[in-house]
């Protein structure tokens, strides 16, 4: 798989990088060319209406949290577990609705659903790959899709006044509406609702003056 390409091949090559650590072996191999085959199955999605974040603010309506979707890590789920069939790796019949990945170092990992195998897969993402790519991720349960907020759409939405929140990833209309949010959301004290609201300046700041977003975000 190439990082080249749109933005969407480069969230599909940021997985299989992270598969790469987590498993070893031809299946790897034979997954990268299904997801060229069956390329529908694997794309990262649009997750939003064709509103602008422009036309939102303009209807005073919220940009959504997150603008990408993707169910890539559900197709390697399963596509996975019915390799390991073909090839006969299951030991009895308590491991067939499991999926069992050993990494070059030997270590094992035993996934019970593709939203535990999804999570695992963020997890291993490089961090310097999540900086480019997204500043929030989540998988959907019990799914196993992963939504995410793109570093383009966040510099969007910040560039036409919204501010968003890393805990959950809303976007509010003003700096009080959220440290409001902060307050009564996730229940924070005056203080650190103000810090949350602080960080989130500095943030727009630095993409006011066209850096680098800030690499701050929530773990998934």
């Amino acid at each position: 798989m190439s990082e080249s390409g749109e933005y969407a091949d480069a969230f599909l090559h940021a997985l299989f990088v992270s598969l790469s650590f987590l498993h070893s072996g031809e299946q790897i191999f034979l997954l990268e060319n299904d997801a060229s085959i069956h390329r529908r199955f694997f794309m990262t999605r649009t997750a939003l209406p064709n509103n602008s974040t422009t036309e939102l603010r303009q209807q005073s309506q919220q940009p959504k949290s997150f603008d990408k979707l993707s169910n890539a890590s559900i197709r390697m789920f399963y596509a996975l577990k019915e390799m390991k069939k073909n090839a006969g790796d299951e030991e009895d019949e308590a491991e067939k609705s499991l999926l069992k990945l050993t990494s070059n170092l030997g270590t094992e990992r035993t996934f019970a659903t593709p939203a535990l195998f999804a999570r695992c897969l963020l997890e291993f993402i490089p961090h310097e790959t999540q900086k480019k790519l997204y500043v929030h991720a989540k998988v959907n349960e019990p799914s196993g899709s992963i939504c995410f907020c793109s570093v383009e759409y966040y510099e969007r939405c910040k560039q036409e006044g919204w501010w968003r929140c890393h805990e959950c990833g809303a976007f509010v209309n003003d700096e009080r509406a959220l440290w409001w949010h902060h307050k009564t959301k996730h229940d924070l004290t005056h203080t650190n609702a103000m810090n949350e609201v602080e960080a989130e300046r500095n943030a727009l700041s630095v993409i006011l003056n066209g850096g680098l977003v800030t690499t701050r975000r929530t773990d998934v």
